[in-house]
């Protein structure tokens, strides 16, 4: 797949080993960020570093990692949708 993949940290705040995973912040300009596709599904095993989720940066494709193993629970955000800095995107329990 073309265009950038994230090395970033990614923003992550932890509840009985459920982590939400945040839209971290990419830049000091206004962008527009919208999601395209989840590369999982809920129920899914994830591995650290493995591409969950592909965003349209600016007209540019974006890979989001997962930031640890676990098992992807819930996602709150759909194909289409506009994001903001620090948005909850998806909840992981940690392995």
């Amino acid at each position: 797949m073309t265009g950038y993949r994230g090395c970033i940290l990614i923003k992550m705040k932890m509840r009985n080993r459920q982590i939400e995973v945040k839209m971290p912040w990419l830049t000091p300009k206004e962008v527009e960020i919208q999601v395209v596709r989840w590369l999982v599904a809920p129920g899914d095993r994830v591995e650290i570093d493995q591409d969950i989720l592909e965003l349209t940066v600016d007209q540019e494709k974006f890979i989001l990692p997962s930031p640890l193993d676990g098992v992807l629970l819930e996602v709150e955000v759909e194909p289409g949708d506009y994001l903001a800095t620090d948005q909850v995107l998806a909840i992981i329990k940690a392995d």
